[in-house]
């Protein structure tokens, strides 16, 4: 029985990219336009589009490992995206690559992101006390269990995660400066900070049983994505006069 329930989990699939990316790709699904225009900026080799399913251009600094059929890859750095990509597309996102920049580098990537889009911006990111302590927590668990520092996790000690409302802030004095005209504007949870915690320590125990029921999580998907009180990440939500 087990056996054909392992055989239903896609292959590499992972519960906690999937919590990412799913209020972004159920956020475009509900736009229900064929012809959208998409770009994830900090995609690399995959990004949504496993979820996504959809053709989407993908801005980083490399795409290295298998790369996803949909994706349309420009190797680019978040801060030098060149001006010929301004507003050409409907609907441009980044998830959990923000903290992964210098605090001084996150204005530059922002301005980029909202010279991207003509339409909606989503902008997730890790955020707040919380998300800061579990990264802590996972930082430590993955080197007494792997022998080896884990490089995303090492990124997010040293840059520090970024504010939420001082990032929509920017985001907001972004626009003004640029002219473009805020129509609607929100800041939405995503992940229990308890539920991302629990999960990476299943999938980073190096044990078979317990990373096996890291898989199995894929069944509880959906009701997973509705856990988002206490958050470990943050998603900020912009729309834009066209």
């Amino acid at each position: 029985m087990l056996k054909r329930l392992f055989k239903k989990i896609p292959a590499n699939f992972d519960i906690t990219v999937y919590l990412q990316y799913w209020p972004i790709v159920e956020k475009i699904r509900h736009l229900n336009k064929s012809d959208l225009k998409i770009a994830e900026v900090g995609s690399g080799s995959l990004g949504a589009g496993p979820y996504l399913k959809k053709s989407f251009t993908g801005f980083d600094i490399a795409f290295s490992g298998p790369q996803s059929p949909f994706l349309k890859p420009v190797i680019v750095s978040a801060e030098k995206i060149p001006q010929k990509y301004t507003q050409q597309f409907d609907f441009v996102f980044s998830v959990d690559m923000l903290e992964h920049l210098p605090p001084e580098s996150r204005l530059e990537a922002l301005k980029n992101m909202v010279s991207l889009t003509r339409h909606y911006l989503l902008v997730a990111f890790p955020s707040g006390p919380q998300a800061g302590w579990a990264d802590k927590l996972l930082n430590w668990y993955y080197q007494k269990t792997h022998q080896q520092k884990l490089n995303f996790l090492i990124e997010h000690l040293k840059f520090s995660l970024p504010e939420a409302k001082g990032t929509e802030n920017q985001l907001v004095d972004i626009a003004l400066k640029q002219n473009r005209k805020i129509i609607s504007r929100k800041t939405l949870n995503n992940t229990n900070v308890f539920i991302y915690f629990g999960l990476l320590l299943l999938g980073f125990s190096q044990n078979k049983y317990l990373t096996r029921l890291f898989s199995l999580a894929f069944f509880l998907k959906s009701f997973l994505s509705k856990i988002n009180f206490f958050p470990y990440r943050k998603i900020i939500i912009l729309e834009f006069e066209e």
